[in-house]
C-alpha cells in the first residue's frame, strides 16, 4: 500500500464486501497476495492502476485476480518469470530489487493455479485459481 502511494498508483480492491472464503494457510495466502501485489506495483509506471478482487469461476473455483496498467510481460518471457530467481529481463534487476520468487511460490500454493495474461505496454493479469474443494461454504 506505501508503495503504491509513493508512486500515485491508484489501488482498487473489487468484490471486498463479501468475499468467498478459503480453507488454507492464511500466512501463505497472505504471501500469494502480497508477492502478486507487489509485483503489480513495482512494474505498474507512477499515475497507473492496479485493481485486486477475488471471485469464483466457472466450475466452483475461487480466483484472485490482479490487474494492473504495467510494463507488461512479452509472450516469449512468461515461461521464464515462472522460475525461481529468474525476471523477464536482466535490465530489470537494474531498477527493481527482486529476487524473481513471487510467482512460483503463488504457483505451490495449496494447489493452486496460476494464469497469467500480459500485453507488453499494456499491462498484465495474474489470476490465481484455487480448486472449490478448498471453499468454505455458509451452512
Amino acid at each position: 500500500h506505501g508503495l503504491a502511494e509513493n508512486h500515485a498508483i491508484n489501488l482498487v480492491i473489487e468484490n471486498y464486501e463479501n468475499p468467498p472464503r478459503l480453507r488454507a494457510d492464511q500466512r501463505k495466502i497472505k504471501q500469494v497476495l502480497i508477492n502478486l501485489l507487489s509485483n503489480a506495483v513495482k512494474f505498474t509506471p507512477d499515475g497507473g492502476e492496479v485493481v485486486v478482487g477475488a471471485k469464483i469461476v466457472s466450475g466452483g473455483d475461487l480466483a484472485i485476480i490482479v490487474r494492473d496498467s504495467g510494463v507488461g510481460i512479452s509472450e516469449q518471457d512468461l515461461p521464464r518469470i515462472m522460475a525461481p530467481f529468474a525476471q523477464a529481463d536482466g535490465s530489470f534487476n537494474r531498477h527493481h530489487d527482486d529476487t524473481g520468487l513471487g510467482l512460483p511460490l503463488t504457483k505451490a500454493t495449496h494447489q493452486g493455479v496460476l494464469e497469467i495474461e500480459s500485453e507488453v505496454g499494456v499491462g498484465t493479469i495474474v489470476t490465481a485459481r484455487f480448486p472449490r474443494e478448498r471453499l468454505i461454504t455458509a451452512a
